[in-house]
């Protein structure tokens, strides 16, 4: 099972399971907790913060390290409007940066295609 450690493969030869660089990753697996077997960067904001809370002096500080890394590139693209929590507020953003009045939209029902 790959759980991100080190691993010995016999004749005192290691093997590193983390990534070829042996380095914590957005895209490595988390081998721990509610989000296990997801990558780290798909980790929801909460969970990253636990992460630097609780394993930052631990064994597993590589992966508090990362997440505070990403944290904080979500808090920049937050400020530079990339990212948004909202799903409205992301669809008026786009409507208004199309030249369209997004109220034109808020009354009206959404029609689905199948």
């Amino acid at each position: 099972m790959d759980n991100g450690y080190s691993t010995s493969s016999g004749a005192g030869q290691t093997q590193t399971n983390k990534q070829n660089s042996g380095m914590i990753t957005a895209n490595t697996r988390i081998p721990f907790g509610m989000h296990k077997g997801k990558k780290l960067g798909e980790c929801p904001t909460k969970s990253l913060e636990w992460m630097v809370e609780k394993l930052w002096n631990s064994d597993l500080h590589e992966y508090a390290f990362m997440a505070k890394k990403l944290l904080k590139t979500r808090e920049s693209d937050i400020k530079d409007g990339l990212q948004c929590e909202n799903l409205e507020e992301a669809a008026d953003r786009f409507l208004r940066e199309a030249g369209v009045d997004p109220s034109e939209f808020k009354d009206k029902p959404i029609r689905r295609r199948i």
